[in-house]
């Protein structure tokens, strides 16, 4: 057993532009038995995550990473298997998450791909799960986010992460500002949403 903990990570891109920031997360081990394949989690708790999604006619902000990502996978497949590493591999971990608490984090997502560009932040975003189980056919997991001009978005989630069959998804919006989806709109229907509100 033992706790991780990183605090101030700031994440950047091939250009040194932070694509991400967070403030500080621990997490709390219980055991990790690498023979039977169990990792028991206590607790993940995150705090203070900052990050943005930002598309333009060129890609977006995250489009450095996963090339990057991608051609070390493809150099990893080109890598001829030997009988040794044949015999290291192993099944996946099977982990367990006793408690997930997610709170003061802050996502906007940005596309300047439109006529008018289309910016979006959800603040004070929370995530809170129990008994988190990856081999289990039922999670749950709770989000709730706010949005501009005093709008609430909660999300509920029910399914397995290994089966996209077993899913449930509730959505719930509160006090939504529709102008602030003009710019779609514009680009759609060729005319702005005035008012309202989605509840």
């Amino acid at each position: 057993n033992g706790i991780v903990s990183l605090k101030n990570i700031d994440a950047i891109d091939e250009q040194n532009s932070s694509i991400a920031n967070l403030s500080d997360l621990t997490i709390t081990i219980d055991s990790i038995n690498p023979q039977k394949g169990i990792c028991d989690i206590a607790s993940i708790s995150l705090d203070g995550l900052s990050s943005a999604f930002v598309m333009t006619n060129s890609g977006n902000n995250f489009s450095s990473i996963l090339k990057s990502q991608n051609n070390e996978t493809d150099t990893i497949k080109q890598q001829p298997q030997t009988p040794d590493t044949a015999a290291t591999q192993t099944k996946p971990m099977h982990v367990r998450i006793n408690k997930i608490d997610v709170k003061n984090c802050n996502f906007t997502y940005e596309d300047h791909t439109l006529q008018n560009p289309f910016i979006y932040p959800l603040t004070q975003i929370e995530i809170s799960s129990h008994n988190f189980d990856i081999q289990k056919e039922t999670n749950e997991l709770k989000l709730k986010a706010q949005t501009p001009a005093g709008g609430f978005a909660f999300i509920d989630w029910k399914g397995s992460v290994e089966s996209l069959k077993n899913q449930s998804l509730t959505l719930i919006l509160k006090n939504v500002r529709v102008s602030d989806f003009s710019p779609y709109s514009m680009k759609f229907f060729a005319y702005p949403f005035s008012s309202g509100n989605l509840s």
